[in-house]
């Protein structure tokens, strides 16, 4: 959260501020949250205003979402190294003995995890008369409370915006949480081998896992920076 207010009091005279509002959607990932603000500074006297921001974001995310369209499911991209090396660090954590080969993470688990999902699955069945198993872009926030706080795709059709904590987030219909590969790949990071030549550069290894986690929990959507940048270039100027 920016308090602009407080910006103006202290850059205003120097400076006209330019707010504008994202989320991922706006670059045709909306299979997930995380609506984030970015604020252009132009300095009154040095800088010059080129074309108006909003319309600028408007026409550029409009191109984009043409050809851009994703569902909760799609960011299931890790490999089974992946998948192992993110069991393992939780199975270490919890002193849970690790299970080779074994693609359904339930068994690790605790017991509040567990009792949360069941209720989960207990509102999806009110809510929506089917079994949750069957929806391949559900998936469950486990950290928090149930009682208290339901964070679920269910309802908004996007991954809830991550936390920095450790809470899973579990994909009902493979029972495996995302794993640091499948989250920074919701947030438009490189990570596959598809993505990256698709983008011109090189794939991003994803080898440490609690650095990963940490790193999609307080990051922007790597989409959503390269669109606002790329509309700073675009509006903004130098005075001559």
């Amino acid at each position: 959260e920016i308090r602009l207010r407080v910006i103006k009091i202290i850059l205003g005279d120097d400076y006209v501020f330019y707010q504008l509002f994202v989320e991922p959607s706006d670059a045709g990932h909306g299979g997930i949250g995380r609506k984030r603000t970015y604020v252009f500074c132009l300095h009154r006297a040095n800088g010059v205003y080129l074309h108006d921001v909003f319309d600028m974001y408007a026409e550029i995310t409009h191109e984009i979402q043409k050809v851009v369209s994703t569902k909760p499911g799609n960011y299931m991209v890790a490999t089974a190294e992946h998948i192992a090396l993110d069991a393992l660090a939780t199975a270490v954590s919890r002193k849970i003995p690790y299970q080779h080969g074994q693609s359904d993470l339930s068994y690790l688990l605790n017991e509040r995890e567990v009792t949360n999902m069941r209720l989960f699955d207990q509102e999806y069945i009110k809510r929506y008369n089917r079994l949750p198993h069957y929806d391949d872009d559900l998936f469950y926030f486990l950290g928090d409370n149930f009682q208290y706080t339901k964070s679920w795709s269910a309802v908004s059709g996007k991954i809830p915006t991550y936390r920095r904590n450790t809470g899973k987030y579990i994909h009902r219909a493979s029972m495996r949480w995302l794993t640091s590969m499948d989250k920074l790949a919701s947030l438009g990071f490189p990570v596959t081998s598809s993505t990256a030549t698709s983008m011109g550069v090189k794939q991003l290894p994803v080898l440490d896992v609690q650095r990963a986690h940490v790193m999609s929990g307080n990051s922007m959507h790597f989409s959503n920076s390269a669109i606002v940048l790329l509309v700073g270039l675009t509006c903004f100027g130098r005075a001559v």
